[in-house]
């Protein structure tokens, strides 16, 4: 990036060098919020600049450390179950007390809920475990490279996404292959949909639509190009059966936006005020079909109903990752920690949160 910036400015008759332009111009290296970000950005697209504004949440939260740094949490079956970097798998109740812990095969990268009260775990080996209700692991490896996403359809199809670029659909009975297809870059999120599989992938700021065999039904832009010159990627992908809409969470190039597709396949898009820089991949999760949870560098999860904004603050170091369900919302941070905060009843307005 910083040669395509160098080239374009001797293009332009700038003598110097990059350095002194950025100097001059009092560019800071890595800007991080979204002010920073922003202050960057072309006229026409700071139309949005004071529409963006929270509320803080007090709230209680639960926590439980691990002895290694968490991977993925998910809320499955009633449980909280993370990965760690030395090959655990750990499931928690709802108060965070350890019921199970067992080791698997690899590092787990992606969990996910599969059918019959089963788990998932995608790994940086490539393969997918599956972990039953009496705890009993079994594996695939329809990857070559770590997998990168799991999600499962109504009728038991496992969708799968791997850095070895490739998109797998597999049946979760019996680990039979249905159909793979190589991607043009690396897939970074998917999720099934009542219209099927909608994948998307790095540099693209649209998403796929895909048949149960990966036959192409349509391609979704997630952006009106005349307004977002800038390209981005989509780092989590997430839909809500309720209200078959598709939530879409991007880089922060040139800032992190949640992007809506509506059961129409009509798209919005809202900016957020989500600190990421860039070696952080954004995540986030529906709480309800009206409302997401994000997770945030700074700590915070944020709830958004597509109108308003309300920040929770969970941890004192960047949340890696986020699940929401029935209620509850489970993150783990960077310092080891598993957080869960117990939701009895939100309000459409988001107005007030009540503990259990």
């Amino acid at each position: 990036m910083d040669g395509l910036v160098a080239k374009y400015l001797k293009d332009k008759g700038y003598t110097n060098t990059l350095a002194a332009f950025e100097q001059e111009c009092d560019i800071k290296d890595e800007p991080v919020t979204i002010e920073e970000l922003m202050s960057y950005l072309p006229k026409k697209e700071t139309k949005d600049d004071n529409v963006v504004t929270e509320t803080g949440l007090d709230v209680a939260v639960q926590k439980t450390t691990s002895k290694n740094m968490i991977v993925d949490t998910k809320i499955i079956n009633g449980h909280v179950v993370t990965t760690d970097s030395a090959k655990n798998l750990t499931f928690y109740d709802k108060s965070l007390k350890e019921v199970k812990s067992l080791k698997i095969q690899a590092v787990g990268r992606v969990i996910a809920a599969g059918a019959n009260n089963t788990t998932l775990v995608g790994c940086m080996d490539g393969s997918i475990v599956q972990v039953d209700s009496e705890y009993k692991c079994t594996s695939f490896k329809p990857h070559l490279r770590f997998v990168g996403g799991i999600s499962v359809s109504e009728d038991g199809l496992i969708a799968s996404i791997g850095f070895d670029k490739k998109v797998v659909v597999t049946k979760q009975d019996g680990f039979e292959q249905v159909a793979f297809i190589d991607s043009l870059t690396n897939p970074t999120a998917v999720a099934w949909t009542q219209h099927g599989l909608a994948v998307s992938r790095e540099d693209c700021t649209s998403i796929q639509l895909l048949s149960n065999h990966l036959e192409k039904l349509r391609t979704i832009p997630l952006v009106d190009a005349h307004y977002m010159p800038h390209s981005f990627t989509v780092f989590d992908m997430v839909y809500d059966s309720a209200a078959k809409e598709i939530a879409c969470l991007t880089s922060h190039t040139p800032y992190a936006r949640i992007i809506i597709v509506k059961s129409d396949e009509s798209v919005v898009s809202f900016p957020t005020l989500i600190p990421q820089d860039k070696y952080s991949l954004g995540r986030l999760s529906w709480l309800n079909s009206t409302t997401l949870a994000i997770a945030g560098d700074d700590g915070a999860v944020r709830l958004f109903d597509q109108k308003v904004w309300q920040k929770i603050s969970v941890a004192d170091s960047r949340l890696r990752c986020i699940s929401a369900s029935k209620g509850c919302i489970a993150s783990a941070s960077i310092d080891k920690e598993v957080e869960l905060v117990q939701v009895e009843s939100l309000e459409d307005s988001l107005a007030e949160l009540k503990l259990n």
